[in-house]
């Protein structure tokens, strides 16, 4: 059997890639990592497993400088957008393979309209499976609290906005005091998802220290935004325990981050605004209803004062009106008293008249002109059944009196 040295097989490899592969070719594959060098882009492209847990295809490729140009002339900031870790992407390229540096993929053209179609695509597969899961609407449910005066922020200490959100926060107009506290999670490239979901665990379990959360990051590529349409990341963004704001920074696309959040807004410092318009709302909230109040109470104060003066002529009226009829009664009385006086006087009179003549009439003497005896013993008058032999008895008549003894 022939051997070969390793660069004549290398050399063998290259004619015959050479010869089958001399054309460029349309390939599709995920950028994993990309670097910039001197102007040229160095790009390591992976194929997945359908589960997409495992590399089973990988190769290089280099977009040279001068071709970026010639497709950044052709495409603008699309070409950036694309060129973004974690993108599936459709490219044109050259197979070269070199006996030392091994085989690569020379970049000659990139289809947009591949990537973005695969992005849409999937975009829509979450947003039915959420749907269907019901998970649109349960952060939305969640009531605002009637002040925000503590935060948990989901971005990158390095991202552009972060400072321009604090800062728009910390020099409110109105003197508003407002806590934050940095839950740092990558905002853009393959660790979005994994950081966010982590960070919302995380606050989970302490979200009594806050009253919403808010995740924000300045502006960047369309591209950049597929990290938050991710499934995994908006199913744990919709169990989150408190109101989520979203400032994504875009101002044309939403993600599906925005539509799953309590409340979306453009941009970081949209976010900070729309947090210190909600405290200013309830303050200015208390100081209508301060005023309300003191309409009432001023109201209420009016009427009562009124009623305090009616009531006060009302007796003033009644004491009048009650004296007068003292007069008047005092008058009738002083007219009618010496009247009622002698009728009463002569039916006294004629009522001891009355007694008088039954007390003569009921008398002894009368008795005794009647007829009558009275017998007494011992100036007692008795009864026969009292009377014993022996008994001396002075019996009264209307002429005299006599005496006796009773002899049996």
């Amino acid at each position: 059997m022939h051997t070969y040295s390793l660069y004549d097989l290398n050399e063998y490899i290259r004619r015959v890639l050479a010869l089958n592969l001399g054309d460029a070719l349309w390939v599709t594959g995920e950028i994993a990592q990309i670097g910039l060098s001197r102007g040229h882009y160095y790009m390591d492209l992976v194929q997945k497993s359908p589960d997409g847990d495992e590399i089973v295809a990988q190769s290089q490729g280099v977009l040279w400088q001068a071709q970026y140009r010639q497709l950044r002339r052709q495409m603008g900031l699309t070409l950036d957008e694309l060129l973004t870790e974690g993108i599936s992407v459709r490219l044109k390229v050259k197979v070269d393979f070199h006996e030392r540096f091994g085989l690569k993929l020379f970049i000659e053209d990139i289809d947009p309209t591949y990537t973005f179609g695969l992005l849409h695509q999937q975009r829509q597969e979450v947003i039915r499976k959420l749907q269907s899961a019901g998970l649109f609407e349960k952060n939305a449910s969640l009531a605002l609290p009637p002040v925000i005066q503590r935060i948990a922020v989901f971005t990158s200490a390095t991202a552009a906005g972060y400072q321009d959100f604090l800062a728009h926060l910390r020099n409110n107009p109105y003197g508003y005091a407002i806590s934050t506290t940095l839950f740092e999670v990558a905002v853009q490239g393959a660790q979005v998802e994994a950081d966010i979901v982590a960070a919302l665990h995380r606050l989970s379990l302490r979200s009594h220290d806050f009253d919403v959360a808010v995740v924000i990051r300045g502006g960047g590529a369309r591209t950049d935004l597929a990290a938050f349409d991710q499934y995994a990341l908006n199913v744990a963004a919709a169990h989150c325990p408190l109101p989520l704001l979203t400032g994504i920074g875009h101002e044309t696309d939403a993600t599906i981050l925005d539509l799953i959040a309590a409340r979306s807004l453009k941009t970081p410092t949209a976010v900070a605004d729309f947090v210190i318009q909600h405290n200013l709302q309830f303050e200015q909230n208390l100081l209508i209803a301060g005023q309300i109040i003191q309409r009432q109470a001023q109201i209420y104060l009016r009427d009562a004062d009124r009623r305090l003066v009616l009531l006060a002529q009302q007796a003033k009226l009644g004491a009048r009106h009650q004296v007068t009829v003292q007069h008047r009664l005092l008058d009738y009385i002083a007219q009618t008293l010496p009247a009622l006086a002698r009728r009463r006087l002569q039916d006294a009179e004629l009522q001891l008249d009355q007694m008088e003549r039954l007390r003569q009439s009921l008398s002894a003497e009368t008795a005794l002109r009647r007829g009558f005896t009275i017998t007494t013993r011992e100036g007692r008058a008795v009864c026969a059944a009292e009377l014993r032999a022996g008994d001396r008895l002075l019996t009264r008549f209307a002429d005299g009196e006599t005496n006796s003894t009773v002899d049996e």
